[in-house]
């Protein structure tokens, strides 16, 4: 059960991260170079392939100028 529900949240996550990067007009590319991961990571992470850390979420938030809450739609 737990994996089921810890897959479910990478795909929420992936999806929002994917959402904020696309509205603000970055790449992946453009992601995978401010990270300093590849963009088949970038790729994973968006699709819920792999979990999120804090610190990946913290670079998605700089690079794109926002704040967790803002990209995990927390208002």
């Amino acid at each position: 059960m737990a994996n089921t529900t810890n897959s479910r949240l990478n795909d929420v996550i992936g999806r929002y991260l994917k959402e904020a990067r696309t509205n603000a007009n970055v790449t992946q590319g453009q992601m995978a170079i401010s990270l300093g991961m590849s963009k088949n990571h970038i790729s994973a992470l968006e699709r819920g392939k792999c979990k999120v850390s804090v610190d990946v979420l913290m670079g998605y938030c700089k690079r794109l100028k926002t704040t967790p809450d803002v990209i995990l739609h927390y208002k």
